[in-house]
């Protein structure tokens, strides 16, 4: 695998990458929307930067979201999703085609125009 030096970067790890991606994007009073179970910083690295979670159970049968649990979450704040894959505590590992579905559905719901339509 060959990188670009724009492609990489230096942190104390995945939590600290993780939490400036968060405070990075996530304003007062925006949402980030996590699947559930997760990572117990996670909800507090959304707090941190002043912004509220948004909590999606994932499918007790195999411990995934569905792009339609997004749909249903997705207001006008918010502005990202935390979706860890293999994630961690279940385990669970989303298909290249479930996660392209879930892209979809980010694409049409949260990546909005300037002005806030969309």
């Amino acid at each position: 695998m060959e990188y670009k030096e724009n492609e990489i970067i230096i942190s104390c790890g995945a939590k600290h990458s993780l939490f400036n991606a968060v405070c990075s994007s996530c304003n007062e009073d925006e949402e980030a929307i996590i699947s559930s179970p997760f990572w117990v910083s996670c909800s507090e690295m959304v707090r941190a930067a002043g912004a509220k979670p948004v909590f999606i159970s994932v499918d007790e049968s195999n411990f995934k979201i569905k792009p339609q649990d997004i749909k249903d979450a997705v207001t006008q704040k918010t502005k990202l999703l935390i979706l860890n894959s293999p994630s961690n505590p279940a385990g669970t590992i989303y298909t290249k085609d479930e996660l392209k579905e879930i892209a979809k559905v980010l694409l049409e719901q949260i990546v909005r125009p300037p002005g806030g339509q969309g």
